[in-house]
């Protein structure tokens, strides 16, 4: 379906749709133009990853990119929304952690989840889904060949120790820590601003060959 052409019927205006992980790497890579290659991760509904390399934002030959929270997990039963069965997103999402501190504790809520963390530590439960994080990220690194992770999303709104946690585990499992340094940091979402340069990006280069 071609969506801008649908919008243009209704606002004659010109429309550009971009997926919303490369929106937050392009627009960290805006924010922080040195940093010429990482793996950004998102975190909130599902789990996006999106790769920069080279200052440039990295595509396939297909439509269908940053599915990181699609990668299965060894042992998880639950049902993802994609129709598959044990997706790191079941267990990492907002909707996954509520449903495991639910399970857990009985209890409910996500203030009263980051409460629990904040006032009793990391509970079991949360480790072993974050482990199951941290393996997959590590593989993305491992395939890529990139020494750098930015997490940003739901998880940055938890204290500290779950992403200096998910952190260590990351460069435990990166091959790069082995030989060398991976850097694992939380950045906040910078959703706009990388609408806005893919905007200017492809208003401006649109006729290039």
């Amino acid at each position: 379906i071609d969506f801008p052409a649908a919008l243009r019927s209704i606002v004659d205006k010109p429309a550009i749709f971009v997926q919303e992980i490369r929106a937050l790497a392009l627009g960290q890579l805006s924010a922080e133009p040195h940093l010429e290659d990482f793996l950004l991760v998102d975190f909130g509904d599902g789990v996006g990853a999106a790769t920069v390399v080279g200052s440039h934002l990295q595509s396939g030959h297909i439509p269908l990119s940053g599915e990181l929270g699609h990668t299965p997990v060894l042992n998880n039963s639950r049902r993802c929304g994609c129709g598959a069965v044990g997706c790191i997103e079941t267990l990492v999402s907002s909707v996954g952690l509520l449903k495991s501190f639910s399970e857990y504790s009985g209890q409910r809520g996500w203030k009263t989840l980051i409460g629990h963390v904040r006032h009793h530590g990391l509970p079991q439960w949360l480790k072993a889904s974050l482990d199951a994080a941290a393996t997959t990220v590590a593989g993305a690194l491992n395939v890529e060949g990139i020494a750098s992770v930015l997490l940003t999303g739901t998880l940055t709104e938890f204290p500290e120790i779950v992403t200096e946690y998910l952190s260590a585990e990351i460069r435990r499992g990166a091959m790069w820590n082995r030989l060398g340094t991976v850097t694992c940091r939380t950045a906040p979402r910078r959703r706009m601003a990388g609408m806005i340069s893919a905007g200017i990006d492809r208003a401006l280069f649109a006729n290039d060959a």
